[in-house]
């Protein structure tokens, strides 16, 4: 199931989708994000909702198991 895409700005709805900013995640904190709108250049604090399907993916899962890039040599 692909990521659903982000919300629009309230200020600005017109606007492209909002930036994830991520610059204040931490190892303790994985969900202290914010919404960023490029446009007005304001931050907004995501839904409950949004905190969970854009931190930890959709619901549901992936359809299968993780398979490494066979590509890449193994250690």
């Amino acid at each position: 199931m692909p990521m659903p895409t982000p919300p629009s700005c309230p200020a600005c709805p017109d606007s492209r989708p909002l930036w994830k900013d991520v610059t204040q995640i931490t190892e303790r904190m994985p969900d202290n994000w914010f919404w960023y709108c490029a446009n007005c250049e304001r931050f907004w604090r995501p839904s409950a909702e949004h905190k969970e399907v854009f931190t930890h993916g959709p619901p549901g899962g992936s359809s299968g198991s993780v398979r490494r890039d066979p590509r890449v040599p193994r250690d």
